[in-house]
């Protein structure tokens, strides 16, 4: 529940209502003014204090094709709105009022094509504030999920999301070192807000080049066979590896120095 960026390397962390309690990890957010910090000013997040919302949950499996997706948000005490806000793929923000009592508030997404992407947030306004989940000052603005598509294998399946035009900008230079935004999915679990660049040197310009993922700061990635957590990761495209061994030996150097299994 905390602010993920005020980690002793980013802005300073900052009270947002002196007269709310101090220990509500709510009332506490990110600096937002240049300096990253407030000495000997007002804070630069002060202001009113939120509704208490705790918890956003989606499907907790991939919900099939055309169906609406059902998100709900737990808010403990009153609230005057709670919009749900959605986007599919990288088409623009929709909103929708979510409607409920006793605390928790729920609202459909429509069903959306196999294997789109689908990311979503809560803003509950009330008290003068609005509190968000994910929270605005998070380095991961949404959480998502993709609708069921079919495909299996044998071995693990990432997928990847980029908007075309992000896409276009990055290949169109590939020497140019350009980072842009993309999410990825896996397991279930959608990492928002990574960034992803061509990465090599005179692999670059090959017609598979090999990517580099750069995930949200504090939003490590993980997967069953690492020894821990993640923030970068490549995706190594092989494709100058004319004898296709060089990624077994790395990979068999890695297992026997118990870096991987």
């Amino acid at each position: 529940p905390w602010p993920v960026l005020p980690d002793g390397l980013g802005p300073s962390l900052e009270l947002i209502d002196a007269s709310a309690d101090n220990s509500l990890p709510r009332n506490w957010a990110a600096a937002t003014n240049t300096p990253g910090h407030s000495a000997r000013a007002a804070n630069s997040v002060a202001g009113a204090l939120g509704p208490d919302l705790t918890a956003v949950t989606g499907p907790t499996t991939r919900p099939a094709a055309n169906t609406p997706i059902t998100i709900s948000a737990t808010v403990n005490g009153a609230a005057d709105t709670v919009t749900l806000f959605y986007r599919v793929g990288f088409a623009a923000e929709q909103s929708l009022p979510m409607t409920g009592d006793n605390g928790t508030y729920t609202a459909q997404i429509p069903g959306v094509s196999a294997g789109a992407l689908v990311r979503y947030r809560v803003a509950a306004q009330g008290g003068g504030g609005t509190t968000s989940l994910p929270r605005t000052d998070d380095s991961m603005p949404y959480q998502g999920v993709v609708a069921a598509h079919g495909v299996t294998s044998q071995i693990p399946i990432f997928e990847w999301f980029m908007d075309p035009a992000d896409y276009a900008a990055v290949t169109a230079r590939p020497t140019a070192q350009i980072r842009r935004r993309a999410i990825l999915a896996y397991d279930g679990v959608v990492w928002d807000n990574i960034m992803a660049s061509i990465k090599g040197q005179s692999t670059q310009t090959s017609p598979k080049p090999s990517w580099k993922l750069e995930f949200p700061h504090n939003h490590d990635f993980t997967m069953p066979g690492l020894i821990e957590p993640v923030d970068e990761f490549a995706l190594q495209a092989d494709w100058s590896d004319r004898a296709r061994g060089k990624a077994y030996l790395s990979w068999e150097v890695a297992r026997l120095a118990k870096l991987a299994n």
